[in-house]
C-alpha cells in the first residue's frame, strides 16, 4: 500500500495482480521521479495529482487484467508477441488500458 498525504489526509493506493500481491510501491515509486514525500515517506499530493494516481493504477490493473484474459484465450505467448509488436507496455499511463485494447483486437481480428 502506499501512502499519500492529500490536502492533510493521508490517503493509500493499492495495486494488485492476480496473486494478491500490492505492488502499488513500485508502480508509484518507478515513475513518480520528483513528487515529494514527506518524514514519513507519504506523497505530498493534490487532490488532482491523488486522483490522478488512483485512475493510472485503475487503468494498469484493468490492462493487466485484460491481457490475462486474453492470454487465457490465445496463449500467453501470443499476447506477449502483439503487445511487443505495439507500444502498449510502455504507453504513457493515461492511455494504457486502450494503447492495451488496441493491440489485443488484433488476436480477435
Amino acid at each position: 500500500m502506499t501512502k499519500f498525504m492529500v490536502d492533510g489526509q493521508e490517503k493509500t493506493l493499492e495495486l494488485r495482480d492476480s496473486n494478491g500481491i500490492d505492488w502499488s510501491a513500485d508502480f508509484v515509486g518507478n515513475t513518480a521521479h520528483g513528487m515529494e514525500t514527506d518524514e514519513d515517506g507519504r506523497y505530498i499530493a493534490t487532490v488532482e495529482d491523488y486522483d490522478w494516481w488512483v485512475d493510472a493504477a485503475q487503468q494498469e490493473e484493468n490492462a493487466t487484467n485484460l491481457e490475462a484474459q486474453y492470454a487465457e484465450k490465445y496463449g500467453q505467448e501470443a499476447v506477449d508477441k502483439i503487445i511487443s509488436m505495439t507500444d502498449a507496455r510502455s504507453a504513457d499511463m493515461d492511455s494504457r488500458l486502450s494503447s492495451v485494447k488496441m493491440a489485443l483486437a488484433n488476436l480477435d481480428a
